[in-house]
């Protein structure tokens, strides 16, 4: 499991945003490996690296915004899969609810049990993670070295 940092970033453009960040060097393989490759359950997350992360905390944000990427809503859409792997078996599932298209920016209406479904079991408790602080509107910023 990784423990990944969270915090609240002012942008010089007057925008607060929450971040949820990876920083690859302290996550175990084979997810290391797997985020590195920047999958294509990712490819709307902000890859960035560590410096222009800590520029951007110092308020000296020109790197990491030219790096900024997609809003979490829009992180969470480009997903391939977008139904939860559990929705034929649970017994509170809901179709409006247990898909990652349906999810609000403003209010987020999902289901905090939403299982993405994934081989590999590290990876795929990684995946839930990020997508539950997707879902509450943190941006994925990927940093490393």
């Amino acid at each position: 499991m990784i423990e990944p940092f969270t915090y609240t970033l002012k942008l010089s453009t007057n925008e607060t945003i929450h971040v949820v960040e990876v920083y690859l060097p302290l996550i175990p393989e084979p997810v290391k490996s797997w985020m590195r490759g920047r999958p294509k359950e990712l490819t709307k997350a902000t890859y960035a690296s560590k410096p222009a992360v800590e520029a951007a905390k110092l308020g000296y944000d020109k790197d990491l915004l030219q790096s900024l990427n997609s809003a979490p809503p829009i992180v969470l859409m480009r997903m391939p899969l977008q139904v939860c792997s559990q929705i034929k078996k649970c017994a509170s599932a809901n179709p409006d609810r247990c898909r990652l298209s349906r999810t609000k920016r403003s209010k987020p209406d999902f289901p905090p049990c939403f299982d993405y479904d994934l081989n590999e079991p590290e990876i795929k408790s990684v995946m839930n993670l990020l997508i539950s602080y997707l879902s509450e509107n943190f941006y994925l910023i990927i940093s490393d070295d």
